[in-house]
């Protein structure tokens, strides 16, 4: 189910990319796990929490980021989804403990990346489920590292992302009583994800028109194979990196290994067996990955013909994670098309990827891990099940994207997505 537009994305990268060839990468045992990809990310709620994991799990690869509402990193472990989480008062000093703990564990990167780094904090003082307190512990951590934050938290946007325009007043939804749109993003006058884009871009374009449909990429595709590397890093105890996958070079990676997944997707419960059999009876399988199928990417129009010089030469990923939605795809569209990133996107040759979380009864419904050992020990890790998919479809979007199909064309697997 190729789409004819992709097609050019099959061709090896220009001579001038830093980007390794095709037949280096078919030969090297572990290709690059950060690509030369300008990748910036942001997130709102349970998205922002999980924004702050992957901002510190990753901070080598991430050039800025955008946190509204969430909470610091380590959280989630540290207190169990307690009260510091969505309060504040959390214990700054155990937080970096725990962040040197994670480091020389090898599970993240050297927080010494996150030194200048721009981070944009955001929450409003009607925000009643996190509030302001929690985001000034995130200040309080990132300043710890000299990160460049920038805060926003004089505005009286309720639990919501900031818009510069539109109808939905600030503090809308106070209470959760307004429209759909209007619980999603407030218009406090203050431009969230322009001033994020306009820490990284030298001049950053203003918005244009959205004109291009979601193109729908298959999340558990990649899943299965982040899967079994995270298990195979366990069992060998070595720092196998789950973002190392690339969808046509797994099999030349895994020869050798003892954990291997056919190239179909594979059920969770399927999958969870043949790992178990094959690891002399551990279950080192996380219980549940809480991964939708599907995600989103907006691609803008001047990138339709060559994802990959707009990823590596252009304005390249931005990676959005949604708070806690319904399993309702009418829902999920209306938060990525009203937060202006796919604005901004069409006017800068961005590509922007809406990861989709489904969520449990233990992180809530809709809702990302970020703070549930039980669903996955190194769910704030590169070894976590949710980012190392997420980064791993990053790394590989060109083939991602080639794969994916577009809402709508009813003859494909698309055309069954429930909506």
């Amino acid at each position: 189910m190729l789409l004819h537009m992709f097609l050019l994305l099959k061709m090896v990268a220009p001579s001038e990319t830093r980007l390794p060839t095709e037949n280096t990468l078919a030969s090297a045992a572990h290709p690059p796990i950060h690509p030369p990809i300008l990748l910036t990310i942001s997130g709102q709620s349970a998205g922002g929490s999980m924004a702050m994991n992957h901002l510190v799990a990753y901070s080598s690869s991430v050039k800025a980021a955008a946190i509204a509402a969430g909470s610091a990193y380590g959280c989630g472990a540290l207190y169990g989804n307690g009260n510091p989480c969505w309060y504040g008062g959390m214990n700054i000093e155990r937080s970096l403990s725990y962040i040197e703990q994670r480091f020389q564990e090898g599970l993240i990167d050297d927080p010494a990346h996150l030194k200048n780094l721009p981070v944009v904090l955001f929450n409003g003082e009607k925000d009643w489920t996190v509030y302001t307190k929690a985001m000034h512990d995130v200040a309080s951590q990132l300043d710890s590292f000299g990160s460049s934050v920038t805060k926003h938290f004089d505005t009286k946007a309720s639990h919501v992302w900031s818009l510069d325009h539109g109808n939905c007043n600030c503090g809308k939804c106070e209470y959760w009583k307004a429209s759909i749109e209007c619980c999603d993003v407030n218009n406090c006058n203050y431009d969230l994800s322009g001033d994020l884009l306009s820490k990284v871009y030298a001049s950053l374009k203003p918005r244009t028109e959205a004109t291009q449909p979601y193109v729908w990429v298959n999340q558990w595709k990649y899943l299965d194979k982040v899967l079994a590397l995270h298990v195979e890093g366990i069992k060998r105890g070595n720092q196998t990196d789950v973002a190392d996958v690339r969808d046509d070079k797994l099999d030349a990676q895994m020869n050798d290994t003892v954990v291997m997944t056919p190239a179909r997707t594979l059920s969770q419960k399927r999958l969870r067996n043949m790992i178990r059999d094959r690891s002399n009876g551990l279950d080192l399988a996380p219980r549940k990955h809480g991964l939708l199928k599907w995600g989103l990417v907006y691609v803008p129009s001047a990138c339709r013909m060559d994802v990959r010089q707009c990823t590596l030469h252009g304005g390249g990923i931005h990676v959005n994670y949604h708070g806690c939605i319904a399993r309702k795809w009418t829902l999920r569209e209306i938060w990525s098309s009203s937060l202006d990133l796919n604005e901004y996107a069409e006017a800068n040759s961005m590509v922007v990827f809406y990861p989709q979380a489904g969520g449990d009864k233990k992180s809530g419904g809709g809702c990302w891990n970020w703070g549930f050992k039980k669903d996955d020990k190194y769910f704030d890790t590169q070894r976590s099940i949710q980012l190392g998919t997420v980064t791993a479809m990053v790394n590989d979007m060109h083939s991602a994207l080639a794969q994916g199909c577009m809402l709508g064309n009813s003859t494909n697997e698309c055309g069954r997505v429930m909506r």
